[in-house]
């Protein structure tokens, strides 16, 4: 019975054919990178041999049902599927190599085939393998297009020498970023071939663009002409708010390939629509995050947003905005990981606001650094203040960079230190909220919805936190910068959701205390842009810090009181930019901090992620890990009541594509609409859970019984109920 040799089901392709297009992005790949530290003759035989596994009965059975051709004879129909990459390693002949390549290199060229989609038999079915490598493969071996001298037409499994012992960090450091070249590039030109996209998109023109924008407007700021000048070493750069930074960083990638991160989703939004639609004008920026498709559907032309998405989703273009959830999770060295890591090898990366993350966070980020610089990548570190303790951890990593500053003494807040609980202020900021835009930023989800609550029914009144769908998310994040830029009064209550995420500029600011980095960033939401004309004027940020919500929950206690102690000085008076940077420098200095639970949560991540031997965490193991958060999808019972006919026919949707194939993006692009009407939730709203309803292989809709509604979002727990789903 013929067998047709075929790689994919939908769109239909042989395997020759999907070779070849990795061979036709290798060619372009080596075009665009031609001095890469790589082994690149390993690559080139990893490319001809990683899918010549794939002839065997079983995977062509598999494509075959969904095709509803005539099924190949199998001569073990009771037995599992044996992954082809491990077959594809039968076809290199081991002895030819040998006289051609030393053992380091054919541990890298066979761990490459054999794991290149990081499933693999256990060890008790090696025997099995044997058994069907010389019972399945003979008849179908005359048919394979292979014009290598290294095929072995009589395929053995003579090569488990080359793959026990995977290749790590542990084992050399040589060996390691070699074998990571070669397995994480055979893994994008994969990809891309699957995905019909250009493994690569070249970067001709951001530096041009860039500085025909900025010229525009006068000459370069200090900033900028520091970061084009020094293009190929790594920074930290301080810098006040509104001094040019990202345009700063934008010169430093230049015209090579960039990663720009930022904290949270709506600011990389703000910033890919500057870079892409905005004066730059830079069209080959991608945006990559958790809800990208969603807003590039709205972005783009209808024909283009899939593919758009696809080569983000990729790391093909040549600058892509994202969160460092999408990069840094490459520290865990999970199955795969090394296509993230080879990329960014030959990449230059930004970190914005290293300050606002978690201490798991930070610590992963700083490892991330300290891989990408060994493995030949750069990277800049631009943000408002630069704590020492961070100093402390990269120089324990061995970083180098230069350090720079440059603060813009402005003065653009007074404070005043009130007594008391923030819901004892609610009529002074519906008082300022009749004139003024009024900000209100608390701690926790609980304590903003009580504070709107407490606010009564008034016009202009509006709430923000993440515990919104992210449909109705979005639309609040629009409505929030529609006040900011608008001249109308109005009061929102919010959480630290906006701390560093929104681009808004209100007229006071009521906040609870959390530590001095949040509380600055929550201060760059007020008077933004502009100074404080008289410093005898009344303040216009209050600061609560008496028994503020979510202190040893949601905010480090010894750093909220580190804190307090710092801000006592500055009740009643102009508090400058200086000000602040001398705040935080006293704040996180190593003397006052080392004992501290933040310094010993990023010491004790950074000495895990360093233990790690590769291999050891899954996907989901990571994505749990990387924040240090449990939380679960869900989506509140009334949304589910309210959208079914739409989920039950995408769900169903989504059920037949995993059965029949289909387009990767359409699937995508359906699970984008469940995720739209889902909310994350912490762990302990898991006893609310009353519906668990599989969605495909890897998703599961969770559906939640808690009141929601558009205006409050999800309302808190009821105390003493439970539903066991989980």
């Amino acid at each position: 019975m013929e067998n047709k040799q075929l790689a994919k089901s939908y769109p239909q392709e042989t395997i020759a054919e999907h070779t070849a297009l990795l061979k036709k992005n290798l060619n372009l790949f080596k075009k665009l990178y031609p001095a890469l530290k790589l082994d690149w003759e390993i690559l080139e035989l990893a490319v001809l041999f990683h899918d010549l596994g794939k002839i065997n009965s079983k995977f062509q059975d598999k494509l075959y049902r969904k095709l509803k051709y005539p099924l190949l004879p199998d001569p073990f129909p009771d037995r599992d599927e044996i992954p082809h990459g491990n077959i594809s390693a039968v076809f290199l002949d081991r002895k030819k190599l040998m006289e051609q390549f030393d053992t380091d290199a054919l541990k890298i060229l066979y761990q490459s085939v054999y794991y290149h989609h990081a499933r693999f038999i256990p060890d008790d079915k090696m025997e099995y393998f044997k058994e069907f490598i010389a019972a399945d493969l003979p008849p179908y071996i005359p048919g394979i297009h292979c014009d290598s001298p290294f095929f072995n037409p009589k395929p053995l499994v003579d090569f488990l020498k080359y793959i026990t012992q995977r290749i790590d960090y542990k084992t050399g450091k040589e060996l390691f970023y070699r074998y990571v070249m070669v397995k994480g590039v055979l893994n994008r030109l994969d990809y891309a071939a699957s995905a019909h996209i250009p493994v690569e998109v070249p970067n001709t023109s951001l530096e041009q663009k860039t500085l025909s924008f900025l010229k525009s407007y006068g000459d370069l700021r200090e900033i900028q002409s520091y970061l084009l000048a020094n293009p190929d070493k790594n920074h930290i750069v301080a810098a006040s708010t509104g001094i040019g930074k990202t345009e700063a960083g934008l010169l430093w990638i230049g015209n090579n390939k960039g990663f720009f991160t930022l904290p949270l989703r709506v600011s990389i939004d703000a910033i890919y629509d500057r870079i892409k639609y905005g004066g730059i004008a830079f069209q080959d920026t991608a945006l990559l995050h958790s809800d990208a498709l969603a807003v590039m559907m709205k972005r783009e032309e209808p024909a283009d947003y899939l593919g758009e998405y696809t080569k983000a989703r990729q790391l093909s273009k040549p600058l892509t905005i994202t969160t460092v959830d999408q990069l840094f999770k490459f520290v865990f060295k999970e199955e795969g990981f090394e296509s993230v890591l080879a990329t960014l090898s030959f990449s230059k990366v930004i970190i914005d606001e290293i300050q606002m993350y978690s201490p798991a966070i930070v610590a992963c980020i700083l490892v991330g650094l300290k891989y990408i610089a060994e493995a030949g990548g750069k990277f800049t570190i631009l943000t408002a203040t630069f704590p020492d303790v961070l100093r402390f951890f990269l120089k324990k990593l061995g970083l180098t960079y230069d350090y720079k500053e440059f603060i813009l003494d402005m003065k653009r807040h007074k404070t005043r230190i009130e007594k008391g609980d923030i819901e004892d202020a609610a009529d002074a900021i519906i008082e300022k909220g009749k004139t003024s835009k009024v900000l209100v930023i608390v701690n926790t989800v609980k304590k903003a919805q009580a504070l709107f609550e407490k606010l009564g029914h008034i016009p202009g009144k509006h709430l923000l936190h993440s515990r919104f769908i992210r449909r109705d998310r979005r639309e609040l994040e629009k409505k929030i910068l529609e006040t900011s830029k608008g001249t109308a009064p109005g009061i929102w209550v919010t959480t630290q959701i906006v701390e560093a995420s929104l681009d808004i500029d209100f007229d006071y600011l009521f906040t609870e205390l959390s530590t001095v980095d949040g509380l600055f960033q929550r201060m760059g939401r007020c008077y933004r842009k502009r100074e404080l004309t008289d410093p005898d004027s009344s303040p216009n940020v209050f600061l609560f810090p008496q028994s503020p919500s979510g202190i040893g929950f949601v905010i480090d206690r010894e750093l909220f009181e580190l804190s307090r102690q710092a801000l006592t000085k500055f009740d009643g008076r102009v508090m400058s930019e200086l000000d602040k940077l001398a705040v935080i420098k006293d704040v996180y200095s190593m003397d006052k901090i080392k004992e501290t639970g933040y310094y010993k949560a990023i010491k004790s991540r950074i000495n895990l992620l360093e233990a790690i031997s590769g291999y050891e965490f899954d996907r989901k193991q990571v994505d749990e890990n990387f924040r240090n958060i449990k939380s679960y999808t869900v989506i509140p019972l009334s949304i589910y009541n309210a959208e079914f006919e739409n989920l039950r026919m995408w769900i169903e949707e989504v059920r037949q594509m995993e059965l029949t194939g289909g387009s990767l993006a359409r699937k995508m692009g359906l699970l984008e609409n469940i995720d739209d009407v889902t909310v994350s939730v912490p762990v302990y709203y898991k006893d609310h859970i009353v519906e668990k309803i599989p969605v495909s292989r890897e998703n599961s809709l969770l559906i939640i019984d808690l009141d929601y509604d558009k205006t409050r979002g999800l309302a808190q727990p009821r105390k003493g109920s439970s539903s066991n789903i989980l």
